[in-house]
């Protein structure tokens, strides 16, 4: 969600974690090519983009974060809160023109998502100069490795091939 909209007027902006979830129910059927399946996604992300429902589990966070001992909270912190194992975030455009480090020429740039560790995992995409990058970081074994170069192979393939 772009909360920009709620800045005042002449705020500066930077950068933010916020982390919150949208979650997608998808019918995916053997043979459905990508684009039917990403405009399934792209008309639930427009009506949840819509909505302030995402952020209620940041505020659920910061309520429980200011009522329950870190100890307690850290116990029972799986319970509370559910990450999804699999997930995607959409990291959006890095603006060559706005990209600044002392002068140099930016070239090319990316940027990634979380570190996740097995069994969860993340795509993360972002877009410079055009150019769409799709990126995951995982903590894991030489095996998990291989198992996660098959997948982004695969996407790659999906994402090559024509509708």
């Amino acid at each position: 969600m772009d909360l920009r909209r709620y800045l005042p007027n002449n705020h500066s902006f930077g950068i933010s974690n916020l982390t919150s979830n949208y979650l997608y129910t998808v019918t995916i059927r053997s043979g459905d090519p990508f684009h039917v399946t990403a405009k399934q996604v792209a008309e639930q992300i427009k009506q949840q983009k819509s909505s302030l429902a995402c952020l209620k589990s940041i505020l659920m966070a910061e309520f429980a974060f200011h009522a329950i001992p870190f100890r307690i909270l850290e116990k029972q912190f799986d319970r509370l809160f559910k990450i999804p194992v699999l997930s995607y975030t959409n990291l959006g455009i890095l603006d060559r023109t706005r990209l600044s480090f002392a002068g140099l020429q930016i070239t090319d740039a990316y940027m990634t998502g979380a570190v996740k560790q097995v069994p969860y995992f993340q795509i993360a995409i972002s877009t410079f100069g055009g150019a769409c990058s799709i990126r995951c970081n995982l903590y894991g074994t030489p095996g998990d490795k291989e198992e996660i170069g098959r997948f982004l192979s695969d996407v790659h393939f999906e994402l090559s091939s024509k509708p």
